[in-house]
């Protein structure tokens, strides 16, 4: 196998890493995600931009507030989601980190 062929292969078990990760934090989110009327939670949209930036997002006007939790003394989250969604984001980074670090082993 040669350097090039070594090198795209890291590259597809990365983009391939990522992609798991990207999909399963979307479906943690939308999981995670405070329902009154369920419109917050249909909000979600996930767009995968090149192979490995993908664009998450949630236009609804009130998002923010429920997904900051309280910080820096402002109050934001809900009683479904008191701590916002930092914690999941957090989580998800370390592990999707950890993974990739396996890679260079």
């Amino acid at each position: 196998m040669s350097l090039s062929s070594e090198f795209q292969d890291l590259l597809s078990k990365q983009e391939q890493i990522i992609n798991r990760y990207v999909v399963n934090l979307h479906t943690e989110l939308i999981r995670s995600t405070p329902v009154d009327t369920g419109t917050l939670k249909s909000a979600w949209e996930l767009k995968k931009v090149s192979a490995t930036h993908w664009v998450m997002s949630n236009n609804m006007e009130y998002a923010d507030i429920i997904f900051r939790g309280i910080r820096a003394g402002v109050k934001g989250g809900s009683k479904q989601l008191p701590d916002g969604v930092y914690p999941i984001l957090q989580r998800f980074n370390l592990e999707l980190q950890e993974e990739l670090q396996k890679l260079k082993g």
